[in-house]
């Protein structure tokens, strides 16, 4: 493969991809059940309630508008951290003088508005909420990061607008409550993240762990609220955690930089189950199904192209 070609791909984390498209089904899946669509079919007709589910193109494309913001939002974390890379990680494109700076910030830009601009094709609150993304990863990228506390509620926010993006391709008042999920779930990923060059600390670890637990609880007592899948939930919540709290509980036990990437490594993928999990209650196994068949994809991938 051309070394440039190769550098772009690298730059965009192919295995990251997939789970800003689960984001996405899983914000349709549960927006589908929600109480504020539910209030407003009641005032649709015949006619407008047949119109009212999604194309099958219409989520393609919405998911295919995630991705390019989550891509080009990486894209510009390389631009940002260039300096940086250089002394920490001189195996990345920019350091290693495969691509510039100028065409890296070019790429990314590039990405956001194509992301922004496929979301605005579907419906005005999917662009502006693509809008509201682009310009968080943007902030998060430029100043967030590099605070402790400023950069996992940022990163966050950017999961939580991305699952409402999902929700947006149905009319109605999102289900709010899902967007505490990823908020919690990915913030605790980036506090993590922090320390996967240096190391880090323990109680980082520790408190992750509570958060992925408080998530967890969420999504079962939603879950619990419905009348046929909780135990769909329950099942992909158990998977859920044998995947993270593995590596979690060896990063709490010896926070170098190798295990702290692994439990970063396997926070990001996993977001793939929690996503099925989310959605499982609200629609059944097929769709959730669905989503999940991103994770071997995801899974694949990583082995590939570094997750972080």
């Amino acid at each position: 493969m051309n070394p440039t070609l190769k550098a772009y791909i690298q730059l965009c984390r192919p295995a990251n991809l997939p789970t800003a498209a689960a984001d996405i089904l899983a914000g349709v899946a549960v927006m589908s059940f929600s109480p504020g669509l539910l209030k407003h079919m009641r005032s649709l007709s015949i006619e407008e309630f047949v119109q009212l589910e999604p194309r099958p193109i219409e989520i393609f494309l919405l998911c295919l508008a995630s991705v390019c913001l989550y891509a080009g939002g990486v894209v510009l974390n390389d631009f940002f951290d260039a300096d940086l890379d250089a002394i920490e990680r001189p195996e990345r494109p920019i350091p290693a003088g495969v691509v510039s700076k100028a065409a890296v910030l070019r790429f990314g830009l590039v990405l956001l508005l194509l992301g922004v601009g496929i979301a605005s094709i579907l419906n005005p609150s999917s662009g502006a909420i693509a809008a509201a993304l682009s310009g968080m990863i943007v902030l998060y990228n430029w100043k967030a990061k590099h605070h402790s506390i400023a950069g996992p509620l940022a990163m966050g926010s950017c999961r939580s607008l991305n699952l409402l993006l999902g929700m947006s391709l149905l009319p109605g008042e999102p289900y709010w409550i899902f967007l505490l999920i990823p908020l919690l779930f990915i913030g605790a990923i980036t506090a993590i993240s922090q320390g996967e060059v240096h190391g880090g600390k323990s109680t980082t670890q520790g408190i992750a762990a509570i958060l992925y637990f408080l998530v967890g609880a969420i999504i079962l007592y939603l879950a619990l609220s419905t009348v046929s899948f909780w135990w769909f939930a329950l099942g992909l919540l158990l998977l859920f955690y044998a995947m993270v709290l593995p590596p979690l509980y060896k990063a709490w036990k010896e926070p170098i930089a190798g295990n702290i990437r692994k439990a970063v490594k396997w926070g990001v993928i996993s977001l793939i189950v929690l996503d099925a999990a989310m959605a499982s209650a609200y629609v059944g196994p097929l769709f959730t199904l669905i989503i999940l068949a991103l994770f071997p994809l995801s899974r694949t991938l990583s082995k590939v192209f570094a997750v972080t």
